[in-house]
């Protein structure tokens, strides 16, 4: 029972990741950096600001640099472990029907 209860969350994980992982939690985001300042500005609480952040620009093509996550899990791809699962699933399976002979 062990193992297909396995099987079954693989399947269920492989529609989370479809759904969820390359559209909500890995899409892209935009590279942002800091940016020295001509002159320094004085803010109201009386602090001196020097840098401000502003988004990255590639200055060979002028686009905005993205970066791309990647949800991991144990240094794993989230991607790979309804895989995984469903081979250790097999694995319960079978060894659960030899063991039973």
């Amino acid at each position: 029972m062990i193992g297909i209860g396995i099987i079954v969350a693989a399947g269920l994980l492989h529609v989370a990741v479809r759904q969820l992982v390359g559209k909500v939690i890995d899409k892209p985001v935009p590279a942002v950096g800091h940016v020295q300042l001509a002159e320094p500005i004085t803010l109201e609480n009386g602090s001196v600001q020097t840098q401000r952040i502003a988004p990255l620009v590639d200055p060979q093509t002028g686009q905005q640099v993205v970066t791309l996550p990647r949800s991991t899990l144990f240094f794993i791809p989230v991607r790979f472990w309804p895989i995984l699962l469903v081979l250790g699933g097999v694995f319960f399976v079978v060894g659960n029907l030899t063991s039973g002979s």
